[in-house]
Formats: C-alpha cells, structure tokens, sequence
C-alpha cells in the first residue's frame, strides 16, 4: 500500500520523493496489437515480462502496462478482452519482480479494470486515462493507491495550456470530493490527446505551470506526433532525439515522472545532465 504526503509517495521499502533530483523515469509497455509505436511487440506474456525486466534493468523506477491503445483512430477495446491481454502480463511481472523497488503501473480509462487489478494487487499506481471518471478516483482511494491523472478532453478547443491547468484542477478537486486524498494525485497534460502539434509543444515548453497546480507532473512525450513533426522524423520508432530531448526539457522544468519508450537512452541523457550541473555548480565555486 502506498501513503502520501505533500512530498512523497511511500510503499513498503520504496519511497518516490518530490521533487526528485531528476524524473522518476516510466517504461512503457503496450500489450496491445496496434500502439502506434510498438503494436505487437510484445503479444505473449512471456514476451512482455521479458521487455519490463529489460526496461527494470536499464533504469526504469515504473513499468507502465496498457491493454488498449490510445492512437488517434484506435477501437476501443471492452473490459473483457482488457483482462485478457492485461491481467496475465501483470500477475507474471509481479512475480518476476519479486522485492524489486520498481513499481508497476496500470494504464487504463476503465475504472473496473482497475478496481480489478488493484484489488489483486498488480499494481502500485493507477494511470488514469479516462479523462475525469470519479469512479477512478474512488477505484484508488478504496486501495490506497496514488493515481495519475491525465487531461484528455472531449471536445477539440480545449488544447492550451490555460485550459488544461483549468480542466485538471476542476477534476483534481472532484477526485479530491471523491475521497482521493490530493496528495496522492500526479498531474499529466496529455501531451498529444485532444491537442495539436503547435499546443502539444506550447504546453510541454511551459510545463512548469502545472507545478502552481500541487502534486507531482507527469509528462508523456516519447515518439509521439508533435515530437516528429519538429524533430523532423515522420516514423514513430525513430524519434529518439526528440524524445529525449522532451524528457531533459521536462526535468528542466521541474517534472516528477517521465514516461518514455527508451529508459536506457532517457537515463543515459539524465546522468549526463547531472554531470554537467554538478560540474558546473564545483567551477562556479572555484
């Protein structure tokens, strides 16, 4: 079980700090048939195991599990076929694990899912992307989980940033009246749903604003559209440089959580960030 403070999130042996000196880094892993990214890849629980140790191993404090994709133009899928493709991957990933401090995630908009999974204990954090379903809320409370809520809007005008930070605080404070304690929810602007490219890199510039909101950021750019489009690469899994360069961007700005497809090259870009701070900061004292 995880409990929360203003500062920290805090599990049995694993505590998530905030702010971290760098972001907690999320490994994505899709057991879908058709991510944009990587569809398919890793279709057999045997297989997805595999790739969330992988990830574990390169520095991934989150293994993010997804069931359905959420691509513009993706079917949704029903809870049931959900189960099918999730509930197998994680029941073997919390058994690979083991004592391991790497937390998994759950990455779903439906809140039985995650009533579900929760309440066999599969998962550490709820990744919610239903876009301000209460019942999310009350799915996490009633398991003491922390919970990360992402904007996804409805309707196609409300991809600035203004409206953002305004749609996620008015939800904040329902999940809040839902009984989730406020101190236990992480905020994600999501990057690339209900947003086009120019408010996709207008609002992952200015992230920081979201800080004024409480909680912890979260921010999900890896491989994604916008991050093609001004890195100059149309093909989704070779859009590593952008990519990274959305993650150090995002630290820069004070993000708790970076979720990304290649863990090893995002800490990689991190340590070496670091590196040049600390040399920095010894010259500056010289």
């Amino acid at each position: 079980m995880a409990a929360g403070s203003f500062n920290c999130w805090r599990w049995p042996g694993v505590v998530f700090e905030f702010p971290p000196a760098f972001p907690y880094v999320a490994g994505i892993l899709n057991v879908t048939p058709d991510s944009f990214s990587d569809g398919g890849s890793y279709a057999s629980a045997g297989e997805a195991v595999a790739r969330a140790l992988a990830l574990a191993g390169e520095g991934a404090a989150i293994i993010d599990v997804g069931g359905q994709s959420t691509r513009p133009g993706a079917l949704p899928v029903s809870l049931a076929e959900e189960e099918r493709r999730v509930l197998p991957v994680l029941t073997a990933l919390r058994e690979a694990l083991g004592g391991s401090p790497v937390r998994i995630s759950l990455d779903t908009d439906k809140p039985e899912m995650a009533d579900k999974v929760l309440s066999l204990g599969l998962a550490d954090i709820l990744n919610d992307e239903s876009g301000g379903d209460p019942d999310m809320a009350r799915a996490a409370a009633s398991h003491n989980t922390p919970l990360v809520l992402m904007h996804r809007p409805e309707g196609d005008d409300r991809g600035s940033l203004a409206a953002v930070t305004e749609d996620l605080a008015a939800i904040r404070s329902r999940y809040i009246e839902a009984g989730l304690p406020g101190t236990f929810i992480a905020l994600d602007p999501g990057l690339g749903f209900g947003k086009n490219e120019e408010e996709n890199l207008l609002i992952l510039s200015d992230c920081r604003r979201l800080l004024e909101l409480g909680g912890p950021v979260y921010i999900g750019a890896s491989r994604k559209r916008f991050i093609g489009k001004y890195g100059g690469n149309p093909e989704a899994g070779k859009r590593l440089g952008g990519s990274l360069a959305a993650a150090v961007w995002a630290a820069s700005c004070g993000a708790s959580f970076v979720r990304v497809h290649d863990v090893k090259e995002t800490v990689e870009a991190f340590a070496m960030t670091e590196a040049l701070r600390s040399a920095f900061k010894n010259k500056s004292k010289m």
